[in-house]
């Protein structure tokens, strides 16, 4: 049975990939027409992480713009926690920054009716030490918590760290290659809340 769930944030549960596209458009000229569909033909998105992400310099530049922190929610966010809070389930938010006390407070602002609590690692760091940190601190039992990640190299991490694992593939992405193809992937929230009520209900 699933008692804890624990969510990446961006491309789980916010569109970061909208975030940098509005960047991308307003902040450079040269990308000022730039169309949605065409964001991975100008950014290719490397093989070992399967989600979209702005290459130097302009992550850097991002990093450091209002759209940073821009990340609008996709719209079945909200709903899809509140029905996995009323399960009486544990929510708890994992994720990495440069800025660990400025996204925390983001994410608190955000998901506070919500999660149990915020983990904020620095960035570089494996999730698979985020992990085992916040599995100890909340004392949480391996084969009754599930990780929800976007990108590869993190769903490895989370792999190794014992528990769960879940794919999240929204917005501009790459399939999970074969040796991830055991893990089970959701193209949205609710399709995710609704395998977590079906695992609980035959378990």
């Amino acid at each position: 049975m699933i008692k804890n769930i624990i969510f990446d944030i961006d491309g789980v549960l916010t569109n970061m990939d909208d975030s940098c596209y509005r960047f991308l458009k307003t902040t450079y000229p040269e990308f000022k027409d730039l169309s949605y569909s065409d964001m991975e033909k100008n950014f290719p998105i490397a093989s070992d992480n399967g989600s979209f992400e702005l290459p130097k310099p302009y992550s850097n530049s991002w990093k450091n713009s209002c759209f940073y922190l821009d990340r609008p929610l996709y719209a079945d966010s909200f709903e899809s926690l509140q029905k996995l809070k009323d399960e009486k389930l544990r929510l708890f938010g994992l994720t990495t920054a440069i800025d660990i006390e400025v996204k925390r407070a983001w994410i608190e602002k955000l998901f506070n009716p919500y999660f149990e609590s915020t983990e904020v690692s620095p960035a570089g760091i494996s999730k698979t030490e985020s992990l085992k940190l916040l599995l100890s601190k909340f004392n949480l039992i391996k084969n009754e918590t599930i990780f929800i990640d976007d990108r590869f190299m993190n769903v490895r991490d989370d792999l190794a760290s014992g528990v769960h694992v879940a794919r999240m593939k929204r917005g501009i992405n790459l399939p999970l290659p074969q040796d991830l193809s055991h893990v089970k992937e959701f193209n949205n929230m609710k399709d995710f809340v609704q395998y977590i009520l079906n695992t609980n209900k035959y378990s």
